[in-house]
């Protein structure tokens, strides 16, 4: 079974690509000149440019069952290029379905809990809840999914996106909150951090990866043109775990500088319901804040025997 994944080079992306080939799938990966991919048993497919073209000259006579499509702009804080927002999640998507040589049994498009904006404390928001986006990516995220919809609707294609929450683990870049405070904490610097009272709800990537291999076995199960909330549905207080971060590491919590940072445009509480997405897979995580900590601090060479 032939399964073409975008964005695989990033963090969930060479996870999910990883798991995929472990399960025995053929999988290929789209990269482009510049990009290094560095994953065993791979098939790359390289693209020259994003353009409906550029596509079908890359995809020429490929047969792919699914598609996975990580690709994206935004993400990192500071991305907020308005022509690369749009082009690297819009017009990515919109020119990939448009060059399909074939109909897949389904596309996965990720989107993001981004897409929710604000949401009331205590409230654990389903996919029903009015997008309302405050950042570019988050409204970028929307948009594609509804470009993505109707793109799949007009050629008959099963489209679905899963919105993925907080997403932590081994494999992150360095200037995510983990790798960061990780970094910090092991040359004894100080990590300057915003209040840490938001309460939020994350994944460790094992679980996230699992949601992914959900969604294609029950492939058929799944209703097509909705979204999907991936997340824990447990709130989790950012200071508790950056705090037990710290705990692992035998670090002082002195370290951690807490209200430095001010982020007016951060929700308080941003925390899912994901009891459509298990209706349809069964799908739920596996691993606690405290367990999916542990395995990333276990795998990570950044402590001395101290």
């Amino acid at each position: 079974m032939n399964i073409l994944v975008t964005g695989s080079s990033g963090f969930i992306g060479t996870a999910v690509v990883k798991a995929l080939i472990n399960e025995g799938y053929n999988v290929f990966c789209l990269a482009r000149p510049n990009s290094s991919i560095k994953i065993k048993d791979v098939n790359i497919i390289s693209i020259k440019d994003n353009t409906i073209e550029g596509f079908k000259l890359a995809f020429q006579s490929n047969y792919f069952d699914f598609i996975i499509n990580l690709a994206s702009y935004g993400v990192r804080r500071g991305d907020d290029n308005l022509s690369l927002m749009i082009d690297g999640n819009i017009n990515f998507l919109a020119n990939l379905i448009s060059a399909l040589p074939n109909k897949p049994k389904m596309i996965i498009n990720v989107g993001s809990c981004s897409e929710y904006g604000f949401i009331e404390k205590g409230k654990y928001i389903d996919e029903s809840a009015q997008l309302l986006p405050v950042t570019l990516y988050g409204a970028a995220k929307s948009a594609t999914t509804l470009i993505g919809n109707s793109l799949a609707i007009l050629q008959d294609i099963k489209f679905i996106s899963l919105r993925l929450f907080g997403v932590y683990g081994e494999g992150e870049a360095e200037y995510r909150l983990l790798p960061y405070v990780v970094n910090n904490l092991r040359n004894n610097i100080e990590v300057n951090l915003t209040s840490g009272e938001q309460q939020r709800d994350i994944l460790y990537i094992d679980d996230v990866v699992n949601a992914f291999l959900s969604a294609i076995k029950n492939y058929k199960k799944i209703p097509s043109n909705a979204s999907y909330n991936i997340c824990s549905g447990v709130p989790v207080r950012v200071k508790d775990f950056i705090e037990y971060i710290a705990k692992q590491m035998n670090r002082s919590t002195k370290l951690l500088k807490w209200g430095v940072i001010d982020r007016p445009d951060e929700p308080q509480w941003l925390v899912g319901n994901n009891s459509l997405f298990n209706k349809y897979t069964n799908w739920k995580p596996q691993f606690t804040m405290e367990k999916g900590i542990e395995k990333t601090m276990s795998s990570i060479d950044f402590l001395d025997s101290q």
